[in-house]
């Protein structure tokens, strides 16, 4: 009846069947709908507590469409999606010195990555670094690094750090810039096992195949198994294929 009651647009009608037989969850749909955001929040917070985040996002969603910025964020971090949109938002909103502001104070390391895309994607490559370095996101740094041909000091970041995506980074460039040798050094630190096999094949390094793939997940280990049987070293694929079984 409810249903009928709203195509008829009988609205006061339709709100007092909802509440007659409890369905709140239906109520404050149609709230929303009808852009009583504040009455279906006060609704969630007395009767349908389960879809109060959701509430709190269309409240954020009014207030950001309405260039109403510091109640958006508010609304975004009850709802838990701030470090989903407020970086967006005030980019579209072309709000960048609130957004300066906004990162500064959070300092959440996600809301510095997104923040480094930003800076990145507007060539302001220095400080993108240092917001990536901030996220712990150094594999983008040195990105930046490489982009800019600055080798040695992505080496020396990748070194420092430790970082398995950075190792990653760094041998697929010089994979592809032709230093196999070299990639192969840093696809086997970054444990992407299959990278380094690939290049250890190419060169024709047996000995490190052998190597990395008893490091590498079973799939990996029988194709590397594969790749000796054809070449005679039964040996080899045989301890790669029982390997691979009891991993």
């Amino acid at each position: 009846m409810a249903m009928v009651a709203i195509q008829l647009n009988m609205k006061t009608e339709a709100e007092s069947l909802y509440r007659e037989c409890s369905r709140w969850d239906l109520l404050n749909k149609m709230l929303q709908a009808d852009g009583r955001y504040q009455q279906s929040l006060d609704l969630s917070n007395s009767h349908d507590r389960i879809n109060l985040g959701n509430n709190h996002y269309q409240m954020a969603r009014h207030y950001d469409m309405a260039g109403q910025y510091k109640e958006a964020v508010h609304y975004y971090e009850l709802s838990n999606t701030h470090r989903q949109h407020v970086v967006n938002m005030f980019v579209n909103a072309g709000q960048l010195v609130m957004l300066e502001e906004y990162v500064s104070t959070k300092q959440d390391p996600e809301i510095f990555g997104q923040y480094g895309a930003y800076l990145e994607s507007q060539n302001q490559f220095a400080q993108a670094i240092v917001m990536y370095k901030q996220a712990d996101q150094f594999h983008k740094a040195i990105r930046i690094y490489l982009f800019n041909q600055d080798m040695q000091t992505a080496i020396d970041l990748c070194n420092s750090t430790n970082d398995k995506q950075s190792f990653l980074e760094l041998g697929k460039h010089l994979e592809s810039q032709n230093d196999q040798t070299q990639a192969l050094h840093y696809y086997s630190k970054s444990q992407f096992f299959s990278h380094a096999i690939r290049v250890a094949k190419a060169l024709g390094n047996d000995a490190e195949v052998m190597s990395l793939a008893q490091q590498a997940h079973p799939q990996v280990m029988q194709s590397s198994a594969m790749y000796f049987a054809k070449k005679g070293h039964n040996e080899k694929a045989v301890i790669l294929l029982i390997k691979s079984k009891h991993f």
